[in-house]
């Protein structure tokens, strides 16, 4: 039987980087567990997903966080979202994401503060 390919490290960097795609891993990996039996991420990554959309809940914007009950992540749980109420975009990308792997990593952009013009004499 063949390993199954997890993306635990890949979840976890997007995550870190942008708290927001939270939400789309969290619907990635949800659909791809219940409702296709090919999960994507490990056990111990979805709890730790689960916490952490929990932690930054308030901070979050997703234009699809609406379809997520803040009481499922205490419970680690996705069984009340239904197959037909995730959007197929999610369930498209998590498809692919199984096939294809991951994409590359887009590089970190660093954001300096613009400093004051220096004084000119």
């Amino acid at each position: 039987m063949d390993a199954i390919p997890m993306f635990d490290n890949y979840c976890m960097t997007v995550v870190q980087r942008n708290l927001h795609m939270t939400v789309p891993w969290y619907l990635m990996a949800g659909t791809a567990y219940e409702h296709r039996d090919k999960p994507i991420i490990s056990d111990a990554c979805w709890t730790d997903l689960c916490s952490l959309l929990e932690k930054n809940w308030d901070r979050i914007v997703h234009h699809h966080k609406h379809l997520i009950k803040f009481e499922d992540l205490a419970c680690k749980t996705f069984h009340r979202i239904r197959e037909r109420d995730i959007p197929i975009v999610v369930k498209n990308a998590s498809a692919r994401l199984r096939q294809d792997g991951p994409p590359p990593l887009p590089p970190v952009t660093i954001r300096h503060r613009s400093r004051p013009a220096a004084p000119q004499n």
